[in-house]
This record gives C-alpha cells, sequence and structure tokens, in this order.
C-alpha cells in the first residue's frame, strides 16, 4: 500500500498513551510516516519512544507537573461517586488543555492524510471535521460502547432466570439511562469548542468520541467479542502492546536476586492512582494497605509505591520495594497480580498468565475486575474505599490456594500472546483507507 502521513493524538496517564504508542510504532514499520502527539497528565515524556519505533513524538498541553497530578489523585481517592470522578479528571486534567491541544490537533490535520484520536479527544474531531480529514478512533475499553448483550460500566449483567442470556432488555434501559447522564455531563464542554469553531453541536458525545468510519478497539478478543449489534466501524483487534524492543530496561541486580531467593513472589501496584508527591497522605495510606495485606497473607511480594517519599514502613524481607518496572519484564515472574484494575494493567497481567486480584478505584476499573471474575481469574472485586489489610489479604490467600485459577490464567494468557492486535489494527486502517485517498 502506498505510504500515508498519519497523525495520532492522545491524552492521559502513562496506561492511556501507552496503547497509541504501540499502535504509532506498527504503523511506521509498516510503511508510514507517523507523527504522535501526547498530552501527558502526569508529567511523563515519552520521546524515547519515538527514537525506538521511528515515529515523530510532539507533546502538548503539558501544563500538568507530577505534583498536580497527584493532587487530583488525592481528591479522586476521597470521592466515591463516579460522575464526580469523571468530572473532576476533566475539570482538571483535560479543560485547561484543551485550546492548545486543539490547536495541536489543527496542525496535524493539515499534516496528515489521515488522523486517529484515543477515545475522548474531541478537539481532534472538530479539527478533522473542519479540515475534511478521515479521522478513527481507538478505544482502550469495550463497556463505553453500548450493547444489550452487556450493562453499562461496572454494572454487573443482570439474567432474567438461571440459565439464560443476559437481560438485553433491562440492559438497554440502564444504557439509555447512562448515555443519558454522560451527554448530559460531556456534551456542553464538547459543544463549546465545536460552537466557537462553527461547527453544529453534536447531539451526543458518541457522535465525537466514537469514530463512525473506523473505531478500533484496543482489547483483547479473550475480553470481548466482535459484538452481533455492533456496525463494521467497530473492529476488535486486540490488545495493543508494546514491542519489547522500545523500552531498554535491565532488571536489577537485587530485585533479580530476589525473585531467584524464593517462590515467585505477587506483585502490587495501584499505577497511576497512588500518588507520586512526597508527603502524599493516600500514597503512605495506599503503600501501608499492600504492606498489611502482603504479611498477613504470608507472601512474598514486590510492591511499586514512590517509596523514597515515604517514611515509617519497616523493611521486610519478604517485600521487595520497587518505584518502577515495565510490567511485561516483571509480571511473567510473579504468581498473582493485585492491582487497580486499568485497562492496561488488566490485560498485561492476563498476558502474563497471572490471576489478578483487583482493588477498583472508579467505575471503569470495577468492570475489568468484573470481567477478570468472570473468566475465572480473579476472586471477587474490592472496592479502594472499603477495602482493608485483612479483605485483601484473604483475596491473595484464595488465589494462591487455587491451581485452577492459574492455570485458567496460563491458558489465557497464551491466547493473548498468540493474538498481535497492533497487526490487525494496521491492516484495518489500511483497508478503510483504500477507498478514502
Amino acid at each position: 500500500m502506498k505510504s500515508m502521513k498519519i497523525g495520532i493524538q492522545t491524552w492521559g496517564t502513562n496506561g492511556d498513551v501507552r496503547p497509541l504508542i504501540a499502535l504509532a510504532g506498527g504503523l511506521s514499520s509498516a510503511g508510514h510516516q507517523v507523527k504522535l502527539v501526547v498530552t501527558s497528565v502526569d508529567g511523563k515524556t515519552y520521546d524515547h519512544f519515538g527514537k525506538s519505533l521511528n515515529f515523530e513524538v510532539e507533546q502538548t498541553g503539558n501544563i500538568f507537573s507530577p505534583d498536580a497530578y497527584a493532587s487530583v489523585a488525592e481528591q479522586l481517592g476521597k470521592e466515591n461517586n463516579p460522575l464526580k470522578q469523571l468530572a473532576l479528571l476533566f475539570t482538571e486534567l483535560f479543560d485547561p488543555a484543551e485550546r492548545e491541544m486543539y490547536s495541536a490537533s489543527r496542525r496535524l490535520c493539515e499534516e496528515s492524510d489521515i488522523v486517529i484520536g484515543q477515545f475522548l479527544i474531541h478537539p481532534l474531531r472538530a479539527a478533522a471535521e473542519i479540515s475534511g480529514r478521515p479521522f478513527m478512533s481507538v478505544t482502550l475499553n469495550h463497556s463505553a460502547i453500548p450493547t444489550q448483550y452487556m450493562a453499562p460500566g461496572g454494572i454487573p449483567n443482570r439474567k432474567p432466570a438461571e440459565g439464560l442470556g443476559p437481560d438485553r432488555l433491562t440492559n438497554s434501559s440502564l444504557w439509555n439511562l447512562f448515555m443519558a447522564v454522560i451527554d448530559k455531563q460531556f456534551l456542553p464542554r464538547i459543544n463549546r469548542l465545536r460552537l466557537q469553531e462553527g461547527l453544529a453541536p453534536a447531539g451526543s458525545v458518541r457522535e465525537v468520541w466514537e469514530s463512525d468510519l473506523l473505531n478500533l478497539i484496543a482489547v483483547s478478543p479473550v475480553f470481548c467479542s466482535q459484538d452481533p449489534e455492533w456496525g463494521s466501524n467497530q473492529q476488535v483487534c486486540g490488545f495493543f502492546n508494546l514491542p519489547e524492543t522500545a523500552e531498554q530496561y535491565q532488571m536489577p541486580g537485587p530485585l533479580m536476586d530476589f525473585l531467584r531467593a524464593g517462590p515467585p513472589p505477587v506483585y502490587m501496584t495501584f499505577g497511576s492512582l497512588l500518588p507520586q508527591q512526597a508527603g502524599s497522605p493516600l500514597a503512605l495510606e495506599s503503600t501501608r494497605l499492600l504492606v498489611g495485606a502482603a504479611r498477613l497473607a504470608g507472601c512474598r511480594a514486590i510492591i511499586q509505591s514512590c517509596w523514597n517519599s515515604l517514611d515509617g514502613i519497616e523493611d521486610d524481607r519478604a517485600i521487595y520495594r520497587l518505584t518502577n518496572v515495565p510490567h511485561h519484564i516483571i509480571f511473567p515472574h510473579c504468581c498473582a497480580v493485585v492491582h487497580h484494575g486499568g485497562a492496561g494493567t488488566t490485560q498485561s497481567a492476563t498476558r502474563a498468565g497471572c490471576p489478578s486480584v483487583v482493588v477498583a478505584h472508579m467505575t471503569d476499573q470495577s468492570f475489568w475486575g468484573n470481567e477478570l471474575r468472570r473468566l475465572g481469574i480473579a476472586p471477587g472485586l474490592l472496592n479502594r474505599h472499603s477495602v482493608t489489610a485483612d479483605k485483601l489479604a484473604a483475596a491473595i490467600s484464595s488465589v494462591l490456594a487455587s491451581p485452577g485459577m492459574k492455570t485458567k490464567a496460563s491458558e489465557l494468557g497464551e491466547r493473548i500472546r498468540r493474538e498481535d492486535g497492533v497487526g490487525r489494527a494496521v491492516e484495518e486502517i489500511e483497508k478503510k483507507t483504500v477507498s478514502l485517498l
């Protein structure tokens, strides 16, 4: 196929950005000229990925320092209402960068043959409409796409009777209510920009968040099958996993010694939802929770936290303290993963063949926790606002006492490792653009 100039835009934390980096690398490997525009809300930079995977990286709207993001994470940790959590995220981390993101979107459309935006990037959709560029989208969580076969968000599926399928009528009603609430909260934001730029107001968020040309669902078929209700624009590709060559990481000697010193440990992390700010009360509380649970469960553990800024936690020979490590490198050495239920961590743990214990902080994470339980590779979902060290330890112990759960996780991990989500996405993009350019 003829080489194309492809612009990609994403926003969010590391877990939101990495799948789009993987896609950019895959498109570059296929011979296309790729530029990725990133708005990082936690102060991370990504130029090194562009160099290793041969595409251009532009960081824009990076007005958020690690301390600013940590402050928002603290507020999220105290808020139990999912709608208020979403409002907080957008008010503090999207709206302040929107104008600069839109300027970058306009430039990206001018330079590109087609543009691809992460779900939620409505400035790119507006710029694409004005410039006439084909717009495609990437969805990292299929629970955002309405279907009568599944309830929205973190709501478990209801069944009308034992042995029957999902209650489609109930699910449809729940989706109607759910989308009405989302539209009420986010449409004013979206239409403010559209009206300023002379575009007609959108009637629903789905009109701008989700491409009617091609919406790439970056989720493994292990979790998400191609729904018969969806249109041809919805394509389940598989997890967008970074190639191992994308990151140069040497496992520290002390970590290797710890791994060799005993049975595989439990890896414990709350990802970007554990603030990295020095003196953060939430970081200290969360880390004490993880340490306490590991000790009560009597297991060896690797705990990822901002250890350099924490005081008052005693050393323990059975616990290895870690600040950061690529998941694809460490997870295969572990027997289970305790995490917050982010889309990327969920699929990385499963890809490594590890059962999970999910402590959900937000609604979408409850969805992933319920999915892992449905697949038989996690115990019941825990909630960050009600979890205790005793409850978490009991969940860890139930996983370690279940060889069947480990066997199932290993089987699913093998399936995911055989997938090529990025390759499938590149095929779909090229197939869709043949008739457009």
